[in-house]
């Protein structure tokens, strides 16, 4: 019996994709930053060969890498077919793409429309990692999904993540706007020895103008360089006072709680205090009401014959952030129903005791037992039930 195998070698969906680094049309300082993607399929990057022919992947090279490249180096993505790209060599002698024919076991067809990354064979060479740069630019990450949202608890936790090899491209202090790079997986399938440090490396800075490549997935991130004054420059205007109430009278408002309208619980309306979790200063200790819900966290203050809310407010929140969390939420179900059990054995043993405390001498409990089921047994008291077809 034949069984064939079928993958993809030109398209990748984009439920694939679990997240990207930077996010997508991310704005800010990212020079010193890395692209990276993770996907949900932990084997992806290993699922095809760089090297045609080598179905074991003997060597371990993944077959997808990550390019970042600026707006200002010269690459474009564009639309064609499988067909059209297939042709390249044929069709477009000044430019490289290794591949003439469709794997056997790709599950595209020609006429299936992919994205290719097309550049100058220059720049190629300048961005582009060597085989045993791309082995160290992928890797499997395991995650623990514990914690993570309701809908990734049951996962399996196992990650695929490739790295881009050059930090991201960002614009001078000087210029005016950010500069915009886009990242690129894309695919080095029939690519073996054509990357720097290969066989076939200098045939292919000699011969050809422009390179081509299958690209799976693409997002853009703007980034600009804002120096190292600019971070003192925002430490030193963060000096305004305590939610910029350096100027206030009153004690509470310089430690930062501020007056908001309250809605109690039966309805009237009424001003009370509120203080945040970043506030700069170490809170005083308060005393509580009794209870375990929000109410019983609210403090009254004499001084000012007003309520403050924040202990309250802390503990809501806290509460709906625990709920929110499938696992937390199980857990808390778990151990109520222990409780409930444990008190369930509790009473159920106060009241056997209880019923039992009467027979102190040893043998009075036999024959309790014996001389009631006795005579219950004479009076027909104690029958089992009696079926249907029996009573007729």
């Amino acid at each position: 019996m034949t069984v064939l195998s079928f993958c993809r070698h030109f398209t990748l969906p984009e439920t694939e994709v679990y997240s990207v680094y930077p996010p997508a049309d991310a704005q800010g300082c990212y020079r010193n930053s890395v692209a990276h993607i993770t996907m949900w399929n932990k084997t992806f990057p290993w699922e095809n060969q760089i090297q045609p022919g080598d179905r074991d992947n003997r060597q371990g090279i993944p077959f997808v890498t990550l390019l970042s490249i600026s707006e200002r180096e010269g690459a474009c993505l564009r639309e064609m077919a499988i067909n059209e790209l297939t042709a390249t060599e044929k069709n477009e002698p000044d430019i490289f793409y290794p591949l003439t024919k469709i794997p056997p076991s790709s599950s595209e067809t020609e006429q299936d429309r992919v994205q290719v990354l097309e550049m100058p064979v220059s720049l190629f060479c300048q961005i582009a990692p060597s085989e045993e740069e791309v082995a160290l630019l992928a890797h499997v990450k395991k995650v623990d999904m514990y914690h993570k949202a309701d809908d990734l608890i049951s996962e399996e936790g196992m990650f695929s993540v490739v790295t881009a090899g050059r930090f991201i491209p960002s614009a001078n202090l000087q210029d005016q706007i950010a500069l915009k790079s886009s990242h690129y997986l894309v695919s080095l399938e029939g690519y073996h020895g054509y990357l720097p440090g290969g066989a076939s490396f200098d045939k292919l800075k000699k011969t050809y103008q422009y390179i081509r490549f299958v690209c799976f997935y693409s997002w853009d991130v703007y980034s600009q360089d804002t120096g190292d004054a600019a971070y003192k420059k925002i430490i030193k205007n963060l000096d305004c006072g305590a939610f910029g109430q350096k100027d206030a009278r009153s004690s509470m408002l310089k430690h930062g709680y501020v007056p908001l309208e309250h809605v109690t619980r039966s309805g009237e309306k009424t001003v009370s205090l509120y203080g945040g979790p970043l506030s700069g200063f170490q809170p005083e200790k308060k005393e509580f009401l009794a209870g375990y819900d929000a109410d019983g966290r609210i403090v009254y203050e004499p001084e000012y014959g007003i309520f403050d809310m924040s202990y309250a407010c802390a503990w809501q929140m806290g509460r709906l952030m625990a709920l929110h969390h499938k696992s937390i939420a199980l857990e808390l179900i778990k151990q109520r129903r222990n409780r409930v059990y444990r008190a369930a054995v509790e009473q159920s043993d106060y009241l056997i005791r209880c019923h039992l405390q009467e027979f102190t001498e040893e043998g009075d409990f036999e024959a309790y037992c014996l001389k009631e089921l006795l005579t219950e047994l004479v009076e027909n008291s104690l029958i089992g039930p009696v079926k249907e077809e029996e009573r007729g």
